[in-house]
């Protein structure tokens, strides 16, 4: 179920941080839900302390079902049971992260998060804001073996494309495979929900192909050559995007998917400094290209997510979760 022009309840605001990129980004998720539903109140992030490790206060919102402007009594599906989540750097809490305990660091540091970040991720603040607590690794530290129980399955780094290595877990598809795997122990219901956050790595590397194509001045390749190679990239990842959300889309019991878009990759800090570099030396237009990108691949995704939905809907009819699958905007 794509987002609604005519009617749209905002269930949450998110308070995104990302110390990798240093970059502070705040979202509205907004969620369709036709002419009736509960408009949840947005509520500010703020900062405690727990054993030296900083923790997201839950945010506040509202599950009361009150009257809308429309009269009538809203279904709150805002209000789920447990959360899922798979992803990349942006998602992980610790799957491929093995660091000192917080008793080792500093009280101010945020190392003991287990996160490449300088705090809370954007799966954080979903979770807190549900009160459904903090994911935990699904994985232990070598990747090797599923964590019972656990809850995130996201490891940095990870594409939306496929590989060939079936030991590469670093792939939307592997974590798919993974979660299946965990769901024989951890069984999905309608209420659960699920985010999904790919596409940064697979953009990158398609940027670096663009670049390196163009500044070396040994090969033969022409601009217009390392583009092509570049969206070869990109339509490899549209492709594993694609057909992960098919496959969920057909997972028994899985009727609230979030697929989280990716930021504008030509606002962020690291291509703005390789901007001015390539761009002094061999005039190579990355946050251009980079913002390209970012566009090619969001309006890609949105369009799998389009011939997904109505799967979705019919496989989610009558079980209270219309929620159904939709598209998280950060860009």
């Amino acid at each position: 179920m794509m987002l609604s022009k005519a009617f749209t309840i905002f269930c949450l605001g998110i308070g995104l941080t990302n110390g990798q990129e240093e970059a502070r980004l705040t979202a509205s998720w907004g969620l369709s839900y036709g002419k009736k539903g509960v408009k949840g109140k947005k509520g500010d992030l703020v900062e405690a302390t727990a054993d030296g490790c900083p923790v997201p206060d839950v945010l506040e919102v509202n599950r009361s079902g009150k009257k809308t402007k429309k009269g009538k009594k809203g279904h709150n599906q805002c209000d789920f049971d447990s959360y899922i989540v798979l992803g990349d750097s942006l998602s992980n809490v610790g799957n491929d992260i093995t660091l000192p305990p917080c008793s080792n660091v500093p009280e101010d540091s945020n190392i003991c998060l287990l996160r490449v970040s300088t705090g809370f991720v954007t799966v954080d603040f979903i979770s807190a804001a549900f009160g459904l607590g903090l994911t935990t690794p699904a994985l232990d530290g070598t990747l090797q073996t599923l964590l019972t129980g656990g809850t995130n399955y996201a490891i940095g780094a990870s594409s939306a494309a496929s590989s060939s290595n079936p030991l590469n877990l670093a792939t939307f598809e592997a974590q798919v495979d993974l979660y299946i795997q965990g769901s024989l122990t951890n069984p999905s219901t309608p209420r659960r929900l699920h985010t999904a956050t790919f596409g940064s790595d697979d953009i990158l590397v398609a940027l670096f192909y663009y670049i390196g194509l163009v500044a070396d001045v040994n090969n033969n390749v022409t601009e217009a050559g390392a583009n092509f190679l570049a969206y070869s990239v990109l339509q490899n990842a549209v492709a594993g995007m694609t057909s992960q959300i098919d496959v969920l889309s057909n997972l028994t019991d899985v009727c609230n998917v979030a697929i989280v878009g990716i930021v504008d990759m030509g606002k962020i800090p690291r291509n703005k400094q390789l901007n001015d570099f390539y761009y002094g030396l061999f005039e190579i237009p990355v946050l251009q290209k980079a913002t390209e990108y970012s566009q090619f691949f969001i309006q890609s995704v949105k369009t799998a997510i389009e011939a997904a939905s109505t799967d979705f809907d019919t496989k989610c009819a009558g079980t209270g979760a219309e929620f159904g699958i939709t598209f998280l905007d950060l860009a």
